[in-house]
């Protein structure tokens, strides 16, 4: 049974990393190219509104998508149920949002606001309608059918989204390719899924007997993804809220698109072996070896490759990002080791464990923000994240390996070979290439595409060898290392 449901879970997580890495890939070319189409203010401008529009969200932020994963029994009822408190509290976010455009626009002192506002607005109403029975693609493990309806979303909205750019040149752009990519994964949730909500209510008591603590972990959550966008739009002004915007998005790549997807295939694993401590013990650590092994050097590999980066990419109306990409870079590494915790909390039915977590961890980082941006200016926003990140990291650490009755030994041992190369790589390639053990925050004189690719292709070279060699010294225990041996083993015997 452990074997079946970990060799699905890993296929699955390989599905999704496969999916996000087309989605971002997809998503990386559009904001490069917008980038050099639309100037620094115009998406700090879309960030600003987009933070408002996320914390009138929370009001339908009830996580049904993972109680009804979670809840193995869930009948129709529960899906009609969690579609029809959607689409209602979709209909009463619009006009909450409508309501609050002309202060918003006061508060941030721009007209432009409230425009954009208006516009976004009706992508509540769309969003609660969407179709619950994709939730199901997830629940069956149906991860093929996953990958078709996001990569299919991604691919249609990214189209529209340049080809508004290219026309308008301007925050609007972006606004309306938004709305689109709401209409798009509307028309594909009933497209793609058989089945068809209906209005109830019958069953509103049983979920949010466990998505009450999902809600108040989502408004965590915005305060810890989308909080710092209105302070720093406040504090330091709306047009570094897209210099920050876009350092955030880049550094926390590793992050969002590869853990996020492994989070997302690993979740209904996690809720199907819940029962049985050791199996999602044994689940667990499988998904951490993998989660570090990519995730450690790719944070590592980007603020490493920051200052040269920014200007072969961006352009030069982007450099103030270099600082940024490269801190929140180092964070990163961090996040990308406890995502994953929160999951294991839920699939065991223990939601108030994750909000604990994210509690602490949104007051020390806002604590800090307030103080750090009014000392250093929008980079303290940066310096908050990444004092956060390793504050609250062995925190996140001793409350998994107590619950799951698992030695720090063994959680170390599942990261060591993956933070020891990283940081080979990192030491290394910033010798070789910036003449220092420190990577500088400013873009060298020797900057070019070619320089780029070569110190992603050293670092990568570094990394697999001195990892390769640290799996062999040590015998080549089991691991993900293990799992691509035998893997490739088997293709080849197959030819």
């Amino acid at each position: 049974m452990e074997s079946s449901h970990g060799s699905k879970v890993l296929s699955g997580a390989m599905l999704m990393v496969a999916l996000r890495l087309s989605v971002k890939s997809l998503g990386l070319v559009s904001t490069i190219v917008l980038a050099r189409l639309l100037a620094p203010e115009d998406f700090g401008l879309i960030a600003l509104v987009m933070s408002a529009f996320a914390l009138i969200e929370l009001i339908n932020a009830f996580g049904f998508d993972l109680v009804l994963i979670q809840k193995q029994q869930a009948d129709e009822s529960h899906y009609n149920t969690s579609w029809t408190i959607k689409a209602l509290f979709g209909l009463l976010a619009c006009l909450l949002m409508l309501f609050a455009a002309a202060p918003l626009a006061d508060f941030y002192q721009d007209g432009r606001v409230s425009s954009l506002v208006y516009c976004l607005s009706v992508m509540f109403v769309i969003n609660g309608l969407t179709n619950i029975g994709t939730v199901n693609f997830r629940k069956e493990l149906n991860f093929k059918r996953e990958f078709a309806f996001e990569f299919t979303t991604k691919v249609l909205s990214v189209v529209v989204t340049l080809i508004l750019a290219f026309i308008l040149r301007n925050y609007w752009a972006l606004a309306i390719g938004m709305l689109f990519n709401a209409l798009i994964r509307l028309s594909l949730s009933y497209m793609m899924s058989h089945y068809r909500p209906a209005f109830c209510l019958s069953k509103w008591k049983e979920l949010y007997a466990f998505s009450g603590w999902l809600l108040i972990n989502n408004i965590l959550t915005y305060m810890n993804l989308k909080a710092k966008d209105l302070i720093i739009g406040k504090l330091a002004g709306v047009q570094y809220v897209g210099h920050y915007n876009v350092g955030d998005e880049f550094a926390n790549l590793p992050s969002t698109e590869f853990v996020a997807s492994v989070n997302r295939a690993t979740y209904p694993g996690y809720a199907k072996v819940a029962h049985n401590k050791s199996e999602l013990k044994a689940l667990y650590t499988k998904v951490l070896s993998s989660i570090a092994m990519v995730g450690i050097p790719s944070s590592l590999g980007l603020a490493l490759i920051a200052p040269t980066f920014v200007p072969v990419v961006l352009g030069e109306q982007w450099l103030e990002v270099i600082p940024i990409l490269h801190i929140l870079a180092f964070a990163s590494a961090f996040i990308c080791l406890n995502t994953n915790v929160g999951y294991v909390f839920m699939a065991m039915g223990k939601p108030k464990y994750t909000t604990a977590l994210l509690g602490l961890r949104v007051s020390l980082m806002l604590g800090l923000m307030f103080y750090l941006i009014t000392a250093q200016g929008y980079i303290g926003a940066a310096y908050a994240v990444l004092a956060t990140s390793i504050m609250m990291f062995p925190v996140f650490t001793g409350a998994i390996c107590i619950s799951l009755k698992l030695s720090i030994w063994h959680y170390l041992g599942c990261i060591f070979r993956p933070l020891v190369s990283a940081g080979v790589m990192y030491l290394g390639c910033a010798k070789l290439f910036y003449h220092s053990i420190s990577v500088p925050v400013t873009p060298p004189a020797s900057a070019s595409i070619t320089e780029l690719l070569l110190l992603l292709i050293c670092g990568g070279v570094i990394y697999v060898l001195t990892n390769l060699g640290l799996w062999l010294v040590q015998g080549r225990p089991d691991g993900p290392e293990r799992h691509i041996q035998d893997m490739l083993i088997q293709k080849i015997r197959h030819r």
